[in-house]
């Protein structure tokens, strides 16, 4: 499913039935009534992706690792498919 348009999770995840991905523009969400909110109109598509995966991902690791201000931090990354 990686390259298409609709996918259902990503990381295979059973919450959504193991489909591959999620990174998509359509993403298949069960009980998305829970867990989506509304992304006001004046927002940007590019500015609202990054409250949709890119900081939760990164405010989470900070709370829960104790980061404070003054700490030093290394970040690693894995792009799937970069040569």
């Amino acid at each position: 499913m990686y390259g298409t348009r609709d996918t259902g999770f990503y990381e295979y995840s059973y919450m959504t039935g193991g489909f591959a991905g999620g990174h998509a523009e359509y993403v298949r969400v069960p009980r998305g009534y829970v867990s989506l909110l509304p992304i006001p109109n004046h927002i940007p598509d590019e500015q609202a992706l990054y409250l949709s995966d890119i900081l939760p991902t990164s405010y989470r690791t900070v709370v829960d690792k104790g980061v404070g201000k003054g700490d030093t931090v290394a970040i690693w990354i894995r792009l799937r498919g970069w040569q």
